[in-house]
């Protein structure tokens, strides 16, 4: 799935086309034409291994979307986003080693994010 975004100003990306994401055949994740995300907030000591735009836009806006979210109001637990996360990186071609790497952040250091 290709996503049309525009890099803002300050940084951020911007969704132009607002699509849905269907996951497991009956759930969907609608991403809103003008959807911001900061992409992959990633922590410093990460950096040197995950550049802010090497994950893709996809696995990012949709991770970020749940999350803020709370998970489409419960319809996905954070675990779920999580691994929805991890697939769609890998759907998208972003290597096995960096998609791992950014998984296991999100999984250990996320938590404080997740609007539930």
């Amino acid at each position: 799935m290709k996503v049309s975004v525009n890099i803002r100003a300050d940084g951020n990306i911007e969704v132009l086309e607002g699509f849905v994401f269907v996951w497991g055949g009956d759930r969907a994740i609608a991403i809103a034409e003008g959807f911001v995300s900061d992409l992959a907030s990633v922590p410093r000591i990460l950096r040197p291994f995950i550049g802010k735009t090497e994950l893709g836009s996809l696995a990012p806006i949709l991770h970020d979307k749940l999350y803020r979210s709370g998970g489409e109001g419960g319809l996905f637990s954070r675990a779920e986003a999580d691994q929805i996360f991890l697939r769609v990186m890998g759907e998208q071609g972003v290597g096995r080693l960096r998609r791992w790497v950014a998984f296991v952040a999100v999984r250990l250091f996320a938590w404080a994010a997740w609007k539930a």
